[in-house]
């Protein structure tokens, strides 16, 4: 999001529900931003997704890069899942990140 070179500060805010849960942020990481952080959730039904928020942190404000919604069926049925999920702003695909 800042310029060419990519040297922004992106962190993430999960959420199932109410609350949510914010990343560190990745100072400088770019498009190479790695997140190994975990959080907790209370899931109350099945068929429910978690939503992800991917932020740019400047001095004054934060710029939303874009956000995915991942469903957990998968996991709720089978203890776990891992694919590739694209993180889009409006009808646009920002980047790829990968949910495990």
């Amino acid at each position: 999001m800042d310029g060419p070179t990519g040297s922004n500060g992106p962190y993430v805010i999960a959420s199932v529900g109410t609350p949510s849960h914010e990343t560190k942020v990745k100072v400088e990481a770019g498009r190479d931003a790695t997140w190994n952080e975990t959080f907790t959730f209370t899931l109350q039904e099945s068929g429910t997704t978690v939503d992800l928020e991917v932020y740019d942190k400047d001095t004054l404000n934060a710029d939303l890069i874009g956000g995915t919604k991942i469903p957990l069926e998968t996991v709720l049925q089978q203890g776990k899942a891992s694919a590739w999920y694209p993180i889009g702003k409006a009808s646009k695909s920002a980047a790829k990140y990968r949910w495990t």
